[in-house]
């Protein structure tokens, strides 16, 4: 007891001396903290030591642990992020001349094939326009093969066959262009699939590139997620990954198809892409999911649970059971996941590490569990 008493003068002295010479009173009472852990330390290893060598006891207290058999494992270190769902079979539908949607051939939820006209846009002029180019084109084509047989014939004059023929090819020119416009004038599904939207209805006017259908194919599903710029090393096309879906509950595991290989100057991320399997999950576009993504794993690794490892000033360090006292071993760690961190020295297969009552331990303390 004496040489705590002689501790906690000293300090006292300490502390005094500072404050005369520190007027900073933050300062000081940091410096009043370490000091007082530092005694505190001092107190419990001297007790420690006349407990063990006080023949006057008859029993020395022993203080109750959980312990757990460090044992060698695969330890996995993931990159958990936000991702949605997206499909390049989405496609949006659009008008390629202006007018008045006429006839509507599809609603929401049919199923659309490639090719077929989903509606059609009035072409009234283009049609009279056609009519009426039919009808010189039958002249233009009479008066062509008369001229044609008389040129033949030796009777006329070349001029005469070049207008006639001239004539005529201008004409079917012409009529090609407004069959062209006519096309133009049916609005037809770009994939298979189904309708998902309608953004217009009959009636309703529309110009040349305006949105009116969204047709989508229920396949060929990706999930996208974008990482930082930091992990541009770690990442690879192949790499495992958990995809879960929380609205629907569902999750599965897949592999990265994709890296992105530009890094975006708006936030310093690249982009992955991981493909859905067919595994009757009711995706959609758009819909949130979460992506972990393996970026490291250690194969017969030494880990232990993250809050048995203390820090002190100058180390890391965890208690070991070794018989019925404990044992103070410096560890050097590594990555953490979960509750778990990797031990990369300081431990061993085998060594029983003190789970539970280690925080206020102290070497060679009396155990038992």
């Amino acid at each position: 007891m004496k040489n705590i008493n002689k501790i906690i003068v000293a300090s006292t002295i300490f502390a005094l001396a500072c404050s005369k010479e520190n007027p900073d009173k933050k300062v000081q009472l940091d410096d009043l903290k370490k000091k007082q852990s530092e005694i505190v330390a001092q107190i419990k290893q001297l007790e420690a030591d006349i407990a063990q060598t006080d023949t006057t006891k008859k029993e020395v207290k022993s203080k109750m642990v959980a312990i757990s058999t460090i044992q060698a494992q695969t330890f996995n270190h993931f990159i958990e992020i936000q991702g949605k769902v997206e499909t390049d079979r989405n496609v949006i539908v659009s008008a390629e001349s202006g007018g008045v949607i006429t006839k509507m051939y599809a609603k929401e939820g049919d199923k659309v094939r490639k090719g077929q006209v989903l509606a059609e846009i009035d072409a009234i002029l283009i049609r009279k326009g056609i009519e009426e180019l039919n009808t010189q084109l039958e002249l233009a084509n009479t008066m062509f093969e008369k001229q044609e047989k008389l040129w033949k014939e030796n009777i006329g004059t070349e001029v005469q066959f070049l207008q006639a023929k001239t004539s005529k090819e201008a004409l079917e020119a012409k009529k090609s262009s407004l069959n062209e416009q006519l096309k133009k004038a049916k609005i037809v599904a770009s994939i298979d699939g189904y309708m998902d939207v309608a953004y217009k209805k009959l009636g309703e006017m529309v110009g040349p590139g305006t949105p009116v259908f969204q047709v989508i194919n229920f396949t060929d599903y990706k999930v996208t997620g974008e990482l930082a710029e930091s992990y541009v090393g770690s990442i690879n096309v192949g790499d495992e990954v958990m995809v879960s879906f929380p609205d629907l509950k569902k999750e599965f595991k897949s592999k990265i198809s994709v890296v992105g290989s530009a890094i975006s100057n708006v936030n310093r991320t690249f982009k992955i892409e991981i493909n859905v399997p067919s595994l009757n999950i009711s995706v959609k576009p758009n819909m949130i999911a979460y992506l972990k993504v393996k970026d490291f794993s250690k194969n017969n690794a030494i880990v232990a649970p993250i809050n048995v490892v203390q820090n002190s000033r100058d180390d890391s360090y965890v208690y070991v059971a070794e018989g019925n006292k404990t044992v103070r071993k410096t560890v050097k760690v590594g990555d953490t996941y979960g509750n778990l961190i990797l031990i990369n020295s300081g431990l061993n297969v085998g060594d029983k590490i003190i789970t539970t009552g280690y925080s206020d331990l102290i070497e060679g303390q009396i155990i038992n569990y």
